[in-house]
């Protein structure tokens, strides 16, 4: 399942997450479907325009776009298709030299040419600012879906996206400080840092396909009862339809 987001209101407020503030490493993956091209400027994700937001700016072209601050950004010229699922991941590694290197995009594991204004800093910016999916400070709707919103406090290589991008549970524990699949009306996140959501609007739909529903390793955070009660309580069924993405 996924939650669909109609582009005007809806979003999902994670709250103040802090361990984002001041961080030298980040990264932010989520499954996403637009719906329409439009002209507007829609986020996937932000916590303010600082420390750090993603979306795309269609009154740009349709260019995905990453900011850490008003004049300092990346942009990508190569516009998100519509309706298909699309998976996105931000890299960020401050102790890195060029903006280049400091701050990666990725679509479908694919690396995109950014082309940067500015200095992409050593370590984010601090804010008291909440995190959204579907919006960044209450503007910029997303319009379309999203699903398995996952944080870590860590660069990930391109073979952690990787494994990240298809499992219904996260292969990384170490770092991960959100894990929200966004496949029930919760927003339940399952890291065990408590970063939980509050839904306004958004509602579920069918998610993207071909996750995989296999077992992992897990940390002693608890988290292995955590993530086995859900597995538990998905039914058969539904296990199905949500890998055919229905």
């Amino acid at each position: 399942m996924a939650l669909t987001f109609d582009g005007t209101d809806d979003k999902v407020d994670h709250g103040d997450i802090d361990a984002i503030d001041g961080t030298a490493a980040l990264t932010v993956g989520v499954w996403a479907w637009l719906d329409t091209s439009d002209t507007s400027r829609r986020e996937f994700w932000g916590k303010g325009l600082s420390p750090i937001m993603y979306g795309t700016n269609f009154g740009a072209g349709g260019t995905n776009i990453v900011e850490v601050s008003g004049s300092d950004f990346g942009t990508v010229a190569a516009a998100i298709t519509a309706q298909v699922w699309e998976y996105h991941a931000v890299v960020y590694d401050g102790s890195l030299g060029t903006n280049a290197d400091r701050m990666k995009l990725f679509r479908n594991l694919s690396p995109l040419t950014v082309a940067f204004t500015g200095t992409i800093p050593a370590t984010l910016t601090g804010s008291a600012t909440v995190f959204t999916f579907g919006s960044t400070n209450g503007s910029h709707f997303w319009k379309g879906h999203l699903a398995f919103g996952r944080i870590w406090t860590a660069a990930l290589s391109i073979e952690e996206l990787a494994r990240e991008m298809w499992s219904y549970v996260p292969v990384r524990a170490a770092n991960l400080i959100l894990d929200s699949p966004y496949d029930d009306e919760t927003a339940r996140d399952y890291s065990g840092a408590a970063n939980h959501g509050t839904i306004t609007g958004a509602t579920l739909v069918g998610g993207p396909p071909g996750i995989n529903y296999g077992t992992r390793v897990l940390t002693p955070r608890g988290r292995r009862t955590m993530h086995s009660l859900r597995a538990a309580r998905v039914p058969a069924l539904r296990r199905t339809a949500y890998g055919l993405g229905l």
